[in-house]
């Protein structure tokens, strides 16, 4: 008494059933949000509750940096450096003011560098 191996037909129709079965069972995930591939993020995207998150105020603002040189000051006394302005439109009124400075120490001389052998 040997058991006969059961037929093409039933084994084709049970193969899609149970394709169909994990296809809808796949389909309804998806469907519900539960995507692995593209996470909570589809799904918020798409939900109009999640739009009514208040998003942050960004106020934007222009900056304009002025950079001003100014001459530099003699370290040995408080009296002004010279500085001449340039002469505008032919008014004779307005001349350079200069004024005389003591001139600065120099600097000294820096030390020499130390002398290494190699062996």
């Amino acid at each position: 008494m040997t058991k006969k191996k059961p037929g093409i037909l039933p084994t084709v129709l049970l193969g899609l059933a149970t394709f169909a079965v994990l296809f809808e069972f796949l389909a309804f995930q998806l469907n519900s949000g539960n995507d692995p591939a593209l996470g909570k993020t589809a799904l918020a995207a798409n939900d109009p509750k999640a739009a009514k998150v208040a998003r942050p105020v960004v106020n934007r603002r222009v900056v304009k940096t002025k950079v001003v040189h100014l001459p530099p000051r003699s370290s040995s006394s408080g009296a002004p450096v010279p500085v001449s302005s340039p002469a505008s439109g032919g008014s004779a009124s307005t001349a350079p003011v200069v004024t005389s400075a003591p001139a600065a120490a120099p600097a000294p001389a820096p030390a020499p560098a130390p002398v290494t052998s190699t062996s």
